[in-house]
């Protein structure tokens, strides 16, 4: 019976390049919020990554400026943007239900996270702008710009910051 389920859900739910990690956000989840909760998690972390590649992304643009990325990380803020908005009105939505102690901390936290976010990735698109001025007007850092480059590339790629301020 739930192959069967799982096959009618497939074909009625057509899965593009395009569909987003918010849409995960149904709202017949909410009289189980306990699953709702982790579904926000879930998006949350979808959000949590694309802020942190963008300024990730963003500050190489500082040692080698390619348009295409800053497009990208443009593109990113705009999505990340549309995350909050999903997820903010979801979550409002499911504070109004009857929550555990656990589940309401949970969806504080996610709640206050998700500007902190958003506003992450307002800087990423700061950084990338003043990248593409320098890049430009031609104007160069001085010898130390790849001490600036090696520390977050240590720091984000391989160091786990996301890792170890989400969790």
């Amino acid at each position: 019976m739930l192959g069967v389920l799982e096959k009618i859900a497939t074909k009625s739910i057509k899965e593009t390049e395009e569909t987003e990690k918010y849409e995960m956000l149904d709202e017949r989840l909410l009289p189980t919020p306990a699953v709702a909760v982790e579904r926000c998690r879930s998006v949350a972390n979808t959000m949590a990554e694309l802020s942190v590649q963008s300024v990730y992304k963003a500050l190489l643009q500082f040692t080698e400026y390619k348009p295409d990325e800053a497009e990208e990380i443009i593109s990113n803020e705009k999505k990340v943007d549309k995350y909050e908005d999903k997820l903010g009105s979801y979550l409002v939505k499911l504070c109004a239900c009857e929550l555990t102690d656990a589940d309401s901390a949970e969806a504080t936290k996610l709640l206050h996270a998700i500007s902190d976010l958003e506003r992450l990735s307002d800087h990423a698109v700061s950084l990338v702008k003043s990248a593409q001025e320098i890049n430009e007007k031609k104007l160069a850092f001085s010898d130390g710009k790849s001490d600036l480059s090696f520390g977050w590339n240590g720091e984000i790629a391989g160091g786990g910051l996301l890792e170890r301020a989400w969790l």
